[in-house]
């Protein structure tokens, strides 16, 4: 089985943070790297790596660890990979900030995981010119109507 690096995968990680942020001006939330949104993901990590995935609701834990290798890094260079992708990216400088202020690492059952929370913010956010939000579990532009009630959700709070 092939391994290859998803090169957008950083992109989807700025325009996810920008479509959590403006779900509205009471919702935070959280990002988890090293977790498999679906089985087959998970199952396709076990038979490339052998990682011996755990199962949280509907989740899958893998962890960062077996990308280290593979990166030629160690966990610290690796949350500085994407630490450093944060800070030169063209999010809102005040979510920019929250968000490289609120990164951390955790373990869960053996296994490293990347968590980012995204807090509430007080206005929309961007990341450029393009604002995001979330629907369900997908990160979808937020233009037209859709920007306009996004805005509102923050002006009348």
């Amino acid at each position: 089985m092939d391994r290859s690096i998803d090169k957008n995968l950083p992109n989807k990680l700025l325009e996810t943070i920008c479509g959590i942020a403006n779900v509205g001006p009471d919702a935070d939330g959280f990002i988890f790297i090293g977790v498999a949104d679906n089985k087959s993901d998970a199952e396709r990590i076990k038979s490339l790596d052998g990682i011996d995935y755990v199962v949280v609701g509907s989740r899958y834990v893998v962890g960062i660890e077996r990308e280290f290798s593979y990166l030629k890094c160690d966990q610290e260079s690796y949350l500085e990979r994407i630490l450093a992708f944060i800070r030169n990216s063209e999010l809102s400088d005040n979510l920019k900030n929250q968000v490289l202020s609120q990164i951390d690492c955790v373990e869960y059952k053996g296994l490293s995981v990347i968590r980012v929370r995204v807090p509430y913010q007080k206005e929309v956010s961007f990341l450029g010119e393009v604002a995001y939000t979330r629907e369900n579990s997908s990160t979808i532009e937020a233009k037209g109507k859709k920007l306009l009630a996004i805005d509102d959700l923050f002006t009348r709070h």
